[in-house]
């Protein structure tokens, strides 16, 4: 088997020598010393978990174990036709008397690049159809909604009343200019509102007392139909939306047991292998793959892709196969047995058993 092809597959991996003590079950990419190393820094990543486990454990066995990141990505074209109307203001048409519109398959758009998604809209061709607006019914006006038609609206400040009570007097049509007017006679303590002129109330001043006010959103109570611009008419049309967009997959096939997430797999680093086809093919892809169970993933995976793709075209698809060196750590510390897993070239660690997560632990 080529070098690339030993990296691909996990189980083909180079194995070191055992350090003396360490059982070395298949082979392993790592020494004890890195897979020690590589706890040590997970365990800095954590505020509150104590290095004295992973300076001080034994470690029983390392396994290699088979981890694989699969991901599918199709780029499928996707069609509609709705129904569209715009306001027709004397342009050219271009109706059924041109022809019988196409179906929306045989219509030519720009196609785009593999991967790169976008959406765009097009008039069908020969479906331009005048009718008059069915909001306005052809008159191109509407009742304006807020004065109900009227043209005008009672005032809000004094509704309607024309006047308001005198806000330096309260509506009293006096006021108190020399204090409370403790121990002295009225006549000396209240003085006439001149605000008013001693009535009480004043004429309003948003509406200057008229009661009612012009309303400023229509004109004589209409206002222009938006459907067909005040013209009265439209134009009933075919509209097509093409849809480029990119189909995704995501699989894993983990064989330690610790079952990193989809998420922690995707960005780990491993050796990746592409196959690229306007339709792929199981049978040609999984011949260049050895391992059983990662073939039945594969077919599931383009399977699956088939379901998802009905109702469009499809125009390519890639899949990408990422291996990752990965090696399962099975130690004790204080007589209490765990296990962690060391994933992906840069060497991730995942250690949901590791014996001392808080840092406060007698153990």
């Amino acid at each position: 088997m080529a070098q690339a092809e030993q990296a691909f597959c996990a189980a083909e991996m180079t194995a070191p020598s055992a350090p003396p003590g360490t059982a070395v079950s298949s082979k392993t990419v790592w020494t004890d010393g890195q897979l020690r190393q590589a706890l040590l820094t997970e365990v800095h990543k954590h505020c509150c978990w104590s290095g004295r486990a992973a300076w001080g454990m034994e470690i029983r066995e390392m396994i290699a174990c088979g981890v694989w990141y699969l991901k599918l990505t199709s780029f499928v074209e996707t069609r509609e036709v709705t129904k569209q109307s715009k306001a027709y203001k004397g342009q050219k048409l271009d109706g059924p008397q041109n022809g019988s519109a196409p179906s929306m398959w045989n219509i030519q758009v720009k196609q785009m690049k593999n991967f790169e998604e976008s959406k765009k809209y097009y008039t069908v061709p020969h479906t331009d159809v005048v009718a008059k607006c069915g909001k306005c019914t052809g008159t191109g006006k509407l009742s304006c909604e807020p004065c109900n038609g009227q043209g005008w609206s009672w005032c809000k400040d004094c509704r309607g009343e024309k006047w308001m009570w005198c806000p330096q007097c309260d509506g009293r049509a006096f006021k108190d200019t020399k204090g409370k007017g403790k121990g002295r006679p009225a006549s000396e303590t209240i003085d006439h509102c001149d605000h008013c002129r001693s009535t009480g109330f004043v004429s309003c001043r948003l509406c200057e007392g008229w009661g009612w006010k012009d309303c400023k959103k229509c004109h004589h109570g209409t206002v222009s139909c938006k459907k067909c611009d005040g013209y009265g008419d439209v134009v009933n049309y075919q509209q097509l939306t093409v849809q480029h967009s990119n189909i995704v997959l995501e699989r894993k096939l983990d064989e330690s047991g610790s079952s990193p997430t989809m998420s922690e797999l995707r960005e780990a680093q491993g050796s990746s292998k592409f196959f690229k086809a306007k339709v792929l093919e199981s049978g040609e892809v999984v011949k260049e793959i050895s391992v059983q169970r990662l073939k039945e993933l594969v077919n599931q995976l383009l399977k699956e892709a088939q379901t998802k793709n009905k109702g469009g075209q499809l125009h390519f698809q890639q899949l990408m196969v990422k291996s990752l060196p990965a090696c399962r750590v099975d130690a004790v510390y204080g007589n209490k047995a765990f296990q962690y897993l060391v994933y992906g070239e840069e060497m991730r660690v995942n250690a949901e058993d590791y014996p001392q997560q808080c840092c406060c632990s007698l153990q």
